[in-house]
């Protein structure tokens, strides 16, 4: 089914009125939030730094990192267990979209990723930290879900998450907060409901985790995946996956549609984000551009998703504008 609105940066020239049918889990303090948000930092840009994850503090190193993505392939390949069964048709789109992107040979030579990023949108005011990821760097393992910001809250302080256990620590190791379990501090909430700073680190940190390493994370051998109808929008036909996630990946909830441009590029991903009580989103990406040999969108504007698959273009409720990124 088309969507009713897509989020449009040439579009946009000020306020839009929003409609709030079929959203009332919407609070009414985000009706209208429009462009002003995304108007606020500049776009000043320097090079991202580089942080070894595994020179954080000890107590940011719990038993359980999550998945080892290569690691896990190898077992499963040396047991004689394949990957869950997948049409021809769906394996085409998955290569398509693997191969636009950079290939897995480049995605298994990587170690790390840095990356210079601007987070905003409404979402994080309504949590009561509207600037707390405006101008930060987030460096990442790429094969296990491992990932920090730094500057975060402070500028002499990080943030370190992992699925099991969530730390904000300044930058010689002193633990200022931690919490284990951390999505199990999620439990009962609404998307009016408050978040604490570690709140904001889990959130922040395993979303930009999940985003950074599409579409390579849906070569993952628990990923159960099927090729949906393709979906029309603005004159465009892109292809779907629908993807089921396993229990072992802190993501935004088990069942995610991602959608594919006719290059391979990843346009849109809908979800309904867990933390927020099963808010439905559509997270648009653009302006794709190569770093060192993977192609990232430069672009993110998550949206309303209403029940019928249509968006609307406000309010924008996470932006993220990525300005430069090191492999390694």
């Amino acid at each position: 089914m088309a969507a009713e609105h897509k989020y449009n940066t040439s579009e946009r020239t000020g306020m839009m009125p929003i409609m709030t049918n079929g959203l009332s889990w919407l609070p009414p303090h985000l009706v209208g939030y429009g462009r002003r948000d995304e108007q606020r930092h500049g776009t000043r840009r320097v090079r991202p730094r580089s942080r070894n994850l595994e020179q954080a503090g000890p107590r940011a190193r719990p038993v359980n990192q999550g998945f080892d993505m290569l690691g896990l392939i190898s077992e499963l390949t040396e047991l004689g267990i394949s990957e869950p069964e997948r049409t021809e048709a769906m394996r085409d789109l998955l290569q398509l979209a693997v191969h636009a992107h950079g290939g897995m040979t480049r995605w298994r030579q990587l170690t790390e990723i840095s990356a210079h990023v601007s987070i905003s949108g409404a979402l994080w005011g309504s949590k009561g930290h509207p600037d707390v990821l405006a101008d930060t760097h987030v460096t990442l393992d790429p094969h296990r879900q491992r990932i920090s910001y730094d500057p975060f809250i402070t500028a002499d302080q990080r943030s370190i998450v992992t699925p099991d256990y969530t730390a904000i620590e300044t930058h010689d190791g002193r633990v200022i907060a931690d919490r284990a379990n951390p999505r199990a501090a999620f439990a009962g909430h609404t998307p009016t409901t408050p978040w604490d700073e570690l709140h904001v680190a889990y959130f922040s940190g395993y979303a930009m985790w999940n985003y950074l390493t599409l579409p390579f994370l849906l070569t993952h051998p628990g990923m159960q995946l099927q090729e949906l109808e393709a979906h029309q929008e603005d004159g465009q036909a892109w292809r779907r996956l629908e993807a089921t996630f396993p229990d072992s990946l802190a993501t935004h909830n088990r069942i995610q549609t991602f959608y594919f441009d006719h290059d391979g590029l990843l346009s849109r991903h809908d979800y309904n984000a867990d933390v927020f009580g099963g808010t439905p989103a559509a997270n648009y990406s653009s302006g794709h551009k190569t770093f060192g040999g993977i192609v990232f969108p430069t672009q993110r504007r998550v949206v309303p998703l209403r029940p019928d698959g249509s968006t609307l273009p406000e309010p924008i409720l996470v932006a993220i504008d990525l300005y430069d990124a090191a492999l390694h």
